[in-house]
């Protein structure tokens, strides 16, 4: 990674295998995780260094407001991978790459997040913004409305904001239930 995102990039990858260095069962689902671009993948690399247990997961069963679907054939889909991260007054699950069935077709969401406080469930999604892939804002608040979930976009040049992971978490602690 730090080939492709610089030397605080490849430094955060070996703090990552310090911490998980005797977790194989870790690595194997991590390194199974899909991404679209390097920079997905250095913020998932960012989420991991706040050791929250890695996990496959059935979001259906943990209150996700959105139908699930494999990304290829538009099937439901139930198992996903992701980061079960506790809290003080709840729960947050971060999964990378989600498909989801929409009134405007198959979209696959960079990160979907659950928070879970109180009995209550809120799905949000978070997008990484590169703007080669991104560039057309019209487009993207169309997609935003078609997901029907609270969307935060982070531009791929913030990730060596020192910050970020906590400032995500936060929005997605500070969504409202539905």
């Amino acid at each position: 990674m730090a080939l492709h995102l610089g030397e605080s990039a490849g430094a955060e990858v070996l703090e990552l295998e310090r911490l998980r260095q005797k977790d194989e069962s870790f690595w194997r689902q991590f390194n199974s995780l899909r991404f679209d671009s390097w920079s997905e993948k250095r913020l998932l690399v960012r989420v991991g260094l706040l050791g929250g247990q890695l996990l496959g997961l059935r979001l259906d069963r943990l209150g996700c407001s959105l139908p699930l679907v494999d990304g290829t054939t538009g099937e439901t889909c139930v198992l996903h991978r992701g980061y079960v991260l506790p809290g003080k007054d709840g729960s947050l699950v971060w999964c990378p790459q989600v498909a989801v069935a929409t009134s405007a077709g198959v979209l696959c969401v960079d990160n979907l997040l659950m928070v879970s406080s109180r009995g209550q469930s809120v799905t949000v999604a978070v997008e990484v913004d590169g703007a080669e892939f991104h560039g057309d804002p019209q487009q993207q608040r169309a997609r935003d409305r078609a997901l029907g979930i609270p969307v935060l976009h982070v531009d791929a040049g913030e990730l060596d904001k020192p910050g970020l992971v906590t400032r995500i978490l936060q929005w997605a602690w500070d969504q409202p239930a539905a």
